[in-house]
């Protein structure tokens, strides 16, 4: 009996684009490059900024820098004096420290939306999420400096303006009861913080009550 060839199943066209690409240098993916730059481009236009969350940080991860804008909350007591800093902690299928506590913050979208200070502030609104918030439970909102840090996780590196808002230990006690978790200046190397927020909390640590306004690298923590 004769035996029959082998059938072979098609390959995937997708299946050939992506083998392509990958054997391709990074100077034939030029034209490619050029495709997918005014693809991504159209769809922030169309979309106030934003990009799927399937290819958010594979962008980051071409472009190598972004820029963002990050709230520092900082636990006060009666007197004012710095007890420690208030953590979100990241959830389940985010991209990149999962179930750890970071510093809440929001990327710059290249397409403007609005004033980059109402955006900082809305984000901080909705992170917070405390119904009936007054200044009184949330106070001190100052722009400290801009810090640069590595992403190893997305490829790229994040040029951060950094804001610190001073939170009363009622409004620390409130949060911990939802994602939230207060760390002490004793536990700012806590494995549970995202390493490059360590490097960020190290540093508004050392800087005291300065009130200048910062540029530092902290790409080598």
């Amino acid at each position: 009996m004769l035996q029959q060839p082998e059938q072979t199943q098609p390959r995937d066209q997708r299946e050939e684009v992506l083998d392509y690409l990958k054997g391709a240098s990074l100077t034939e993916l030029g034209p490619v490059m050029e495709v997918l730059a005014t693809k991504v481009d159209q769809y922030r236009r169309d979309n106030s900024g934003y990009v799927p969350f399937e290819v958010f940080p594979h962008v980051l991860g071409i472009a190598g820098q972004y820029t963002c804008i990050e709230w520092i909350p900082k636990v006060v007591d009666s007197e004012g004096a710095l007890k420690g800093f208030l953590l979100k902690r990241r959830g389940d299928g985010e991209q990149g420290w999962e179930d750890q506590y970071q510093i809440p913050g929001v990327a710059i979208v290249p397409v403007p939306q609005n004033d980059l200070m109402q955006l900082a502030e809305k984000r901080l609104q909705v992170e917070l999420n405390i119904p009936n918030l007054d200044e009184n439970m949330v106070q001190g909102q100052q722009a400290i400096g801009f810090e640069a840090h590595a992403e190893p996780e997305r490829n790229t590196t994040c040029l951060t303006l950094q804001m610190t808002v001073e939170l009363t230990e009622a409004v620390c006690d409130q949060l911990q009861r939802t994602a939230w978790k207060f760390f002490d200046l004793q536990n700012l190397r806590d494995s549970q913080i995202v390493n490059h927020h360590q490097a960020t909390l190290d540093w508004v640590v050392r800087r005291g009550d300065r009130k200048d306004f910062e540029l530092v690298d902290l790409r080598s923590f």
